[in-house]
């Protein structure tokens, strides 16, 4: 939102200082179009700014766009005028696991453990401090 402010003013002054920028990286890319119930407006404001980037531009703008979770990148990058560069190579393996309820199932649909909760506490019957505990233990 900052980013769109200042972009915002920058068309609007008179010495044309758009033409100044030179690069712009947009991250979380995969976020444009997203908007969720609690009223997340990230999504949408993040192809205002890099739709105001490229139509007020005259050339010279370099965007990088970063996701790693961008499902229809040629579709991105044919909208910016670009091009996809992608890697394989990820720091951390990805794991995917699904929670229904109590139980943990893998990707191919097995249960693979059962959340105990909160130490049985009703606030989290759950299971979902655990969850977090584990992620965040590292």
């Amino acid at each position: 939102e900052k980013a769109t402010a200042i972009v915002n003013s920058l068309i609007t002054t008179a010495n044309r200082s758009i033409l100044d920028i030179g690069l712009a990286v947009l991250d979380e890319l995969h976020m444009v179009g997203e908007w969720n119930d609690q009223g997340n407006s990230r999504g949408p404001t993040l192809e205002l700014l890099a739709s105001l980037l490229s139509w007020h531009h005259s050339g010279g703008l370099q965007v990088i766009g970063m996701s790693a979770t961008l499902a229809n990148a040629q579709e991105m990058a044919n909208w910016l005028n670009g091009y996809v560069f992608s890697a394989g190579f990820r720091p951390v393996p990805l794991k995917q696991f699904v929670k229904a309820g109590v139980d943990v199932y893998n990707a191919t649909g097995a249960r693979i453990r059962t959340l105990r909760g909160l130490g049985g506490e009703s606030r989290d019957s759950m299971g979902v401090m655990d969850l977090v505990r584990e992620v965040t233990a590292g």
